[in-house]
């Protein structure tokens, strides 16, 4: 390989392909620069002498001795293409090549190491994988925080968000997502280590998704604790995996949905309920099956955007809580026992509240809620929301998602089991208490 590689250098040119990337000047500017992305250019300069390379005389030696190496010839059954001779090659001109104004040069110390790395790399029993992505709308008091399973924040700074900006061909663009991109600095991070079971074929390649499916479960659930604990928009950016056989593609989700601005501030005054909400949306010890369904809906409303939408999910995430007793679902005054139940809970969770005014909000609540789903007239609509002295849609959502949270923290220090809708009798209690 070193003897092919010494072949190599002299047929590589440089290749004149100026990069693009969005880096953050001041506070309210940013601008497109060229960059040089080393590793694509050094992938065109081989790609364009690829069929000369293949016909060197120590081409064919070196592949013939890759095919007779014990590790090698059994790459390409368990990472595919990216373990064949010639997709190596390119990774090690990729990796351990420069460019020079006239010339490409290749340390060729880089890349023998390089090349036993990647061997040792296929006898591999376990992978390391480092996961990241960015937590849009959300912004941090404090450099990093610690959350559960491993998982921290970060508040990046300019030159770290700089640094993690996509660099994209000129007719690769990806639009206001690479530009926005820069805006957000709280980035999640969590170590991930994955089996890998050389028996199968394509190893790698499972080993990967199972990393990527980690990170991806691990990180929606710090999004909707987050969604549970605070007000305001919030969602994740594509996760970035490095690690394992680099050379595997990752695909990138595209939204088309503009990230939220930064809206919610977290510090170690608000760890303690994303924790607890945590806990909840995991299936925890704080959680059980009533308030896991509530949760659910609640978190769907969270990420609406149509009030209609929001409003039916949140009602529904009340539903949950307010119409079960003994861990059944009650199946009478419905609208009544919602207002007068959820009136109970609300001034238990919240001591200040009046029960009168919180009984007349909620039956409006659900009042409004079965207009619309029953396809009622918008007078009918406006009019059910007049009696809970709401002025529109926006308002009454603002009430229950408050109040939700409230309740929902207040039931997380109660015992699952001494809960009012799992007790014989435990709304009754909470109704005679609160009087």
């Amino acid at each position: 390989m070193a003897a092919l590689l010494v072949d190599c250098e002299p047929l590589l040119e440089p290749i004149n392909v100026v990069a693009q990337k969005w880096v953050i000047i001041s506070k309210t500017q940013k601008e497109l620069r060229p960059v040089q992305d080393k590793r694509a250019l050094l992938t065109y300069s081989y790609a364009r002498v690829r069929e000369k390379i293949a016909e060197l005389s120590s081409f064919a030696i070196a592949k013939d001795a890759f095919k007779r190496d014990t590790v090698f010839s059994d790459g390409a059954r368990t990472a595919g293409y990216w373990a064949t001779f010639e997709a190596v090659l390119q990774y090690l001109i990729g990796s351990a090549g420069q460019i020079h104004k006239r010339s490409v040069s290749l340390d060729h110390a880089e890349v023998l190491r390089y090349l036993r790395s990647f061997r040792q790399l296929l006898t591999s029993r376990h992978l390391q994988y480092e996961a990241s992505v960015r937590l849009f709308g959300v912004d941090l008091r404090y450099k990093s925080l610690p959350l559960p399973d491993g998982v921290a924040l970060y508040r990046l700074n300019r030159e770290e968000r700089n640094e993690r900006q996509p660099v994209s061909q000129p007719y690769l663009l990806d639009g206001w997502g690479d530009q926005v991109l820069g805006d957000h600095p709280a980035e999640l991070r969590v170590s991930i280590t994955v089996p890998v079971d050389q028996s199968q074929d394509g190893a790698f390649f499972k080993a990967q998704n199972d990393a990527y499916q980690f990170a991806n479960e691990i990180f929606y659930r710090i999004l909707q604790a987050v969604l549970v604990a605070s007000s305001g928009r919030a969602r994740l950016s594509s996760i970035s995996l490095k690690g394992g056989v680099e050379q595997l593609p990752i695909g990138r989700s595209i939204s088309r949905e503009m990230p939220p601005h930064a809206n919610i501030m977290l510090g170690k005054k608000e760890l303690s309920n994303i924790c607890t909400a945590y806990d909840l949306v995991s299936g925890g010890q704080k959680s059980d099956k009533t308030l896991s369904r509530a949760l659910h809906r609640f978190i769907l409303g969270r990420q609406r955007g149509d009030l209609i939408d929001k409003l039916v999910d949140f009602v529904i995430a009340w539903e949950a809580i307010l119409l079960t007793q003994d861990g059944n679902p009650i199946t009478q005054e419905l609208s009544y026992r919602f207002a007068l139940n959820g009136a109970s809970i609300i001034s238990a969770a919240k001591k200040n509240m009046n029960p009168k005014e919180i009984y007349k909000k909620m039956r409006s609540a659900y009042s409004t809620r079965s207009s619309i789903v029953h396809g009622g007239e918008d007078k009918d609509r406006d009019k059910a929301l007049q009696t809970g002295d709401f002025r529109n849609l926006q308002e009454l959502c603002d009430f229950l998602e408050s109040n939700f949270r409230q309740v929902v923290f207040w039931l997380a220090l109660t015992k699952p089991a001494s809960r009012p809708y799992r007790q014989t009798g435990g709304w009754e209690s909470l109704i005679w208490s609160t009087k």
